[in-house]
């Protein structure tokens, strides 16, 4: 989307997409890239859409994602166990939305590990009037816009198994493979995950 000559990505047409994630990487091996194993995707209607135009929508969405995982991390899912693949896939969708990256790393953590309370509208309401005064074409979403937003991330927290149906937030616990994955190109993008960093530091030590 473009707001004031700024484009940014805000079309978070779902929340997680776990399984349509996890299928084209399993599609991935099969095909040899991402590329292919999205048009397979496609095909096969991996996205269960009725019309053509919403898999390509949806692939591609996915796909978006996927690019911002590095090769050692794509590589490393099928041996992840299912909760260390949600929260991979929570860490992707982190670096291709700026709005998802602040909620897991202001809100979420901030819940955790300071008013260790669950998180309220009040609170979203508040975060989002902060991201708005820094960065303005946040605040030119319309109403609407800035629901959808809401509830899409919310529900992908709670797929990714970070937040209990009261928005009360729930530690995560990374393997080390998973932390040695992540932190081999980027360690900091394990403070999107809501746990303390001495438990972080444990595992990369592992």
């Amino acid at each position: 989307m473009t707001v004031s000559g700024k484009k940014i990505k805000t079309s978070m047409i779902d929340g997680l997409m776990f399984e349509l994630t996890a299928e084209i990487l399993r599609l991935r091996s099969q095909e040899g890239s991402l590329e292919a194993a999205g048009k397979a995707a496609v095909l096969s209607n991996a996205p269960s859409k009725r019309t053509e135009n919403s898999r390509k929508r949806y692939v591609t969405e996915a796909l978006s994602r996927l690019r911002r995982l590095t090769e050692q991390e794509t590589d490393s899912f099928a041996t992840l166990s299912l909760e260390d693949q949600r929260l991979l896939l929570w860490i992707a969708l982190c670096r291709t939305y700026p709005i998802v990256r602040r909620f897991a790393t202001e809100l979420l953590r901030d819940s955790l590990l300071v008013s260790k309370k669950p998180v309220s509208d009040g609170d979203y309401n508040a975060f989002f009037s902060r991201l708005a005064a820094e960065e303005p074409v946040y605040d030119q979403l319309s109403v609407p816009y800035r629901q959808k937003i809401k509830h899409t991330i919310f529900g992908a927290a709670r797929n990714a198994g970070l937040l209990k149906e009261d928005r009360t937030v729930i530690p995560a616990v990374p393997s080390g493979e998973l932390c040695q994955a992540v932190a081999g190109s980027s360690p900091e993008d394990l403070l999107c995950l809501p746990c303390d960093e001495s438990y972080i530091r444990r595992m990369l030590q592992s």
